[in-house]
Order: structure tokens, then C-alpha cells, then sequence
């Protein structure tokens, strides 16, 4: 079937599915009879022991093979901008929404993270250059004000490359295209308009750049997901059977169409598929009905597609309450669980980070970046909005330690893309980020994933399966 473009309809799929990409959640044993078979019955103990993993490979020659095939060679870039290369000194500005009408959001301590992976390359001779931050900007979830805040940093500051998190969003102007600044963070720019642009988060999921650039004749997606859930619970594909919940409004609903499809292609055998849930739960008072038909289905996992907490803590409730002790995907936080109730509804819940893992994993690569957030004076383990700094931060640095290694000559902003547009793999770190590669990732994200369960017992997220990949997949549409 063909994806339309549904990221500005639901402001990012990752923000329905949870707060790092799908999330899944596993409902809790009931008292009544079990209406669904139980190859893959709940349980809420996190491993005996934590398997890290450390040598994630995926294929990323073949993800870039066969997106030029389709696309033709990605563009290049033409010039010899300097702006903000001073010698060996190389400048550079942080814009993210640490506050949103004065509230701290998720995305705070991004620019923190930034800065200490920076202080670290620089300290260790990591790449030629000396990498100075040289501003740092709040746009309060505003892109009006992100779109100020990164031309101060180019018409001002005239600094070489940017850091940015828009916040689920696209980057919102042209001009660090049109005068060739780098860019690396969180955002929804992708395809051939990001020639300048660098992103291995969840946002990039959304892009429909393919698809556009295409007529409508191409899709690529990642069975990363499904794979670490078959992987967590040592089954096969097929022995899964899958059913989802969700409201009939347009673009979420294209997107839930889309990631079954994707589901499917693990083997998975979709058993149901229902539209009716309300979009909130405000005037329901029994919600049985929603689910009495899909679990007569008997499904191994259901998916829950509602960007209301309220509303997927009361169905966790109803599946419960009618005998289902199988697995369920939904969105559910760490937050929830300060609520003995909702507690109680969600516990087990596993919420899934798409190409990054989890800081409650631990191991040396987690305490390598634990270490820098309690140097930088920032809460320990690393916040996401931290993790995500410092990780893109990190990308910008094995670029230019790519491109010093390179010999190309005078560092230039062309100069740079152009090597990292070309099958330049940024390298990942541990399992605190997988690999990347582009110009795939200007399409597609990596095909990897972590689960990580909500535990009302320890109030906390704990373990349940380290990042592992999976493959990435190209579909004519």
C-alpha cells in the first residue's frame, strides 16, 4: 500500500507510539482465564543478567547501494565556505527547546550534551581542529524562534555548523542550505532538502522524501522494531500475531497501515485490525466493547495507537479485566508510574528507542556519557535531551576527524558534507547509539532498536533487551 505523508498530521509517529518511538507494553497477568494463546505470556522480572551490546552491524553498504539505484546519485554540493574556520578553530552554535512556556521539556541538557562531547574531542585531540561552541540558544518549542535563533547563529555568530533540536519539527527555513552550514540534531528536514543536514533519531522515520522523490513509487522502512521483540522474547517471527487498536483519523491512521506493513514483513501474521477507538476517554465509561473483538482474534501482541495516557492505561485495564495476559504496544512513560493506579495498569511496559538505547543499561559506553553529564553538572543517568546532544555532537566529530584523515586540504563546509554524503558511515558508539550511514540516513533510520520495560515494583525503567539491528528495506509501492 502507499505511505502518505502523515508526520505533520501526528507531529512525528514516535510522539503516539511514546517518547522515543514505538513503544510496547506488556499487560499483566489477570486473574480470569486467558482468552489469548501465551507463547508470549508477560512476565515483569528484567534479565538475570544484561547482555550489552557493543559490536552493532547492520548492512550499510547495501542501504546506500540500493537507495542510489532508485534516486540517482545524491547531490553535491558546490563552493569553498570558510564562515566560521579560523585557523584550526572551527565554530560552532547549539539551538534546542530546553523550556516550553517556561517548563522544562524532554529536550533539555541537548546543547549541555553538545558541549561535552565537544570539551572531550577537543581534550583528547580527536579530530585537527580546535571545536568551539560559541553560542547556545533556547527556542522554547517556538519555530518561529528557532528560525531567529539559528540566523543569529549564521548572519551573526557566522558560525561553520549548527546543532539543533526542532523539536519533532522540520528545521523551518532554507538558510542553512542556501549558505551551506552543517547541521546535526533532532528534525524532520530529510531526503534531498537535507543535503547540509545530519539526523540519526527517530524523526527521521517520518520522512516521505522517498516516496516524493519518487512519484509515489518507492518506501523504505526497517523491520528494527519487530526484530528486537522477537529477539527479546527468543521466538520467531511467525509465531507472533499481531492486532492493533486505533481512532479513524487520517494520518494516523496511514501511519499504523504503514508500520503493519512493516510488521508483516518479519514473518509477523496480522490476525486484526480495529478503527473504532475513540480519541479520548473522556466520555467512555466501558471500554470492553473496544476490545472483546480483537481478542477473540487471539493475538500474542496488540498495538494501542492513542496519544491519550488516560485512554491506554483504562484499555490496558479492559484487556486485563477480559482475561488477556499476552503483550501490548502503546505509549506509557516512567512518569506514569508516580500514580499508584495507573502504576498497577501499566507496569511492564516496554518502551522502545529506535537506534539508541537505553542509560539503564549501563556498561562502560553508558558510563562514558553518565560521566561527562555529572562533569557538565546535569542529572545522572543522562536525560534524552543530553544523550541526544552529545550524540550529534559526536557525529559532527567523526566527520571532521573523517575529513582530517582524508587529507582533503583546507577544511570547507562542501568539503565536509560531500565526504559524509557519500557512504561515509558514522560509526555509533557502543549501545548507546547504533551506526549510521548516508545518504541513507537522510531517509530512513537505522534498523535497530531497544526494548526497556516501566516497572511499578522499582518505580524506574529496567532492562529488557540491549540495542540490537535488524535490516533495512526498500518496497515498490
Amino acid at each position: 500500500m502507499k505511505k502518505r505523508s502523515f508526520a505533520s498530521a501526528i507531529a512525528g509517529g514516535a510522539l503516539i507510539l511514546g517518547t522515543v518511538g514505538i513503544v510496547s507494553v506488556q499487560a499483566g497477568t489477570a486473574g480470569a482465564a486467558t482468552r489469548a494463546t501465551t507463547v508470549q505470556k508477560s512476565t515483569y522480572l528484567p534479565p538475570s543478567k544484561i547482555i550489552h551490546s557493543q559490536a552493532l552491524t547492520w548492512g550499510t553498504a547495501a542501504a546506500n547501494t540500493k537507495l542510489k539505484a532508485i534516486i540517482g546519485t545524491y547531490p553535491k554540493s558546490t563552493g569553498s565556505t570558510t564562515r566560521g574556520v579560523s585557523g584550526n578553530t572551527v565554530n560552532f552554535g547549539c539551538v534546542a527547546p530546553d523550556t516550553d512556556n517556561g517548563v522544562t521539556t524532554v529536550f533539555a541538557g541537548f546543547c549541555k550534551g553538545v558541549a561535552a562531547r565537544l570539551k572531550a574531542a577537543n581534550a583528547g585531540k580527536t579530530t585537527p581542529y580546535t571545536l568551539k561552541l560559541t553560542q547556545t540558544a533556547d527556542s522554547g518549542t517556538s519555530q518561529t524562534t528557532q528560525v531567529t535563533d539559528i540566523t543569529t547563529a549564521v548572519d551573526t555568530d557566522h558560525d561553520f555548523g549548527i546543532f539543533v533540536n526542532s523539536a519533532l519539527g522540520p528545521i523551518g527555513t532554507k538558510i542553512l542550505e542556501t549558505t551551506h552550514v552543517p547541521f546535526f540534531g533532532d528534525f524532520t528536514t530529510c531526503g534531498k532538502t537535507s543535503v547540509y543536514g545530519f539526523d540519526v533519531t527517530y524523526d527521521i522515520e517520518t520522512c516521505t522524501a522517498l516516496e516524493t522523490q519518487t512519484g509515489d513509487k518507492y518506501l523504505t522502512y526497517t523491520n528494527g522494531f519487530m526484530n528486537a521483540y522477537i529477539k527479546a522474547l527468543t521466538i520467531k517471527g511467525t509465531q507472533v500475531k499481531y492486532a492493533g487498536l486505533a481512532p479513524d483519523t487520517g494520518g494516523l491512521l496511514t501511519y499504523v497501515q504503514v508500520l503493519e506493513s512493516q510488521i508483516k514483513k518479519s514473518g509477523v501474521k496480522l490476525v486484526g485490525n480495529s478503527t473504532t477507538l475513540p480519541a479520548t476517554s473522556a466520555s467512555i465509561t466501558d471500554l470492553s466493547p473496544y476490545v472483546t473483538s480483537i481478542l477473540a482474534k487471539t493475538p500474542t501482541i496488540i498495538g494501542i495507537y492513542s496519544a491519550d495516557p488516560t485512554l491506554v492505561a483504562r484499555l490496558m485495564g479492559a484487556l486485563k479485566e477480559n482475561g488477556y495476559q499476552n503483550n501490548v504496544s502503546a505509549s506509557c512513560t516512567s512518569a506514569e508510574l508516580k500514580n499508584p493506579t495507573v502504576a498497577a495498569e501499566i507496569t511492564g511496559c516496554m518502551a522502545t528507542a529506535t537506534g539508541f538505547g537505553y542509560p539503564s543499561f549501563g556498561g562502560k559506553y553508558w558510563a562514558t556519557v553518565n560521566a561527562a553529564a555529572k562533569a557538565a553538572g546535569q542529572s545522572v543517568p543522562a536525560t534524552e535531551g543530553f544523550v541526544r546532544g552529545w550524540v550529534n555532537a559526536d557525529i559532527a566529530v567523526d566527520g571532521l576527524k573523517a575529513y582530517g584523515a582524508s587529507k582533503g586540504g583546507k577544511l570547507t563546509s562542501e568539503k565536509l558534507v560531500n565526504l559524509m554524503n557519500n557512504g561515509w558511515t558514522y560509526p555509533g558508539y557502543g549501545d548507546v547509539v547504533a551506526k549510521q550511514t548516508y545518504p541513507y540516513g537522510k531517509y530512513g533510520a537505522q534498523p535497530c532498536a531497544t526494548l526497556a520495560r516501566e516497572s511499578a515494583k522499582a518505580k524506574s525503567t529496567v532492562p529488557f533487551k540491549d540495542l540490537t539491528c535488524g535490516g533495512v528495506f526498500y518496497t515498490k509501492l
